[in-house]
């Protein structure tokens, strides 16, 4: 849940994730048979697999939104995307009857090859069999200690998500109710002059409302007042080139370019058609390939 929390909170990150989806619901699907002399023994098994995953097995949701549910954890969980098989006679040959997709944050890995997820939820556990489950994880981690566990793309890009964050809090900051952060001097007032008027001015944006339209007066001075910030304006700090850097990161993770969501990749000027081009085919073999065959290897335990 807490990586869905950071997903949820960077536009970049959602939009990566989103384009992937919808780019995998954008293909046709069909099922066939390996050995094609048997494409007419069995049609009926074709056509009852088809009807299932269309409807998901009785789970509630279409083909599509099964899609988006399995998608959705694969690219942002450790544990990936899974979902429960029910079988004729709970045995590992019996025909699927229903498919029901399970909540990743829920699920971890056992190491034993019987029964290698449970599921932990309000106390209660259950142990999946193999033949019961189907799955599928990101970048399946190496060291012996998080055997089992993946790693998706934000994971992979969460300094570049960490300082995105951080960049829009600090832009907003700048827009809202928040003083910029500074010394104020006041010239030659006198002290208690100066402690009445910083009393007066912390009631002024305690008393609710927009603090950027609050607007403090000071008079009975004969110098200049100034005000020294301790930040500096975006302009100044490059933000929107530091944004675009950490953006493009984000991106890379998800084996995808900014040009993929409809951001310009480039600060001045526009992306030419033959760049365009490359971009979309790296895509298609990065990003979305592998989402695609992830896709592919679930559905076929099923």
């Amino acid at each position: 849940n807490a990586w869905r929390s950071i997903v949820s909170a960077q536009p970049i990150a959602t939009s990566c994730r989103d384009t992937l989806i919808s780019s995998i619901l954008s293909l046709d699907w069909k099922i066939t048979v390996r050995d094609s002399t048997l494409q007419d023994e069995l049609a009926a098994t074709i056509k009852y697999y088809t009807r299932l995953f269309d409807n998901s097995g009785g789970s509630g949701l279409d083909y599509s939104s099964h899609v988006e549910w399995i998608c959705g954890d694969l690219l942002d969980t450790p544990f990936g995307g899974m979902s429960e098989i029910g079988r004729d006679g709970d045995k590992p040959n019996g025909r699927v009857r229903w498919i029901e997709p399970l909540d990743a944050a829920t699920l971890y890995p056992t190491l034993n090859k019987d029964f290698p997820v449970i599921q932990m939820y309000n106390g209660n556990q259950i142990a999946f069999p193999i033949y019961a489950m189907a799955r599928a994880m990101m970048n399946p981690r190496t060291r012996i200690e998080y055997k089992g566990w993946g790693i998706a793309p934000p994971e992979k890009a969460y300094l570049a998500l960490n300082m995105m964050s951080r960049g829009d809090v600090y832009y907003a900051n700048l827009l809202l109710d928040i003083p910029t952060t500074g010394i104020l001097d006041l010239g030659d007032m006198e002290k208690d002059s100066a402690l009445e008027w910083v009393d007066a001015y912390k009631t002024l944006l305690a008393n609710g409302g927009n603090g950027s339209f609050k607007i403090p007066v000071l008079y009975e001075h004969n110098n200049d007042i100034k005000f020294v910030p301790f930040g500096k304006v975006p302009n100044d700090i490059m933000f929107d080139r530091i944004t675009l850097r950490y953006a493009a990161l984000i991106a890379a993770a998800y084996g995808m370019t900014l040009s993929d969501i409809g951001i310009q990749s480039t600060s001045s000027g526009g992306d030419t058609l033959a760049g365009s081009i490359r971009s979309e085919r790296k895509t298609r073999k990065t990003g979305f390939a592998r989402l695609k065959k992830k896709l592919k290897y679930y559905f076929e335990q099923i």
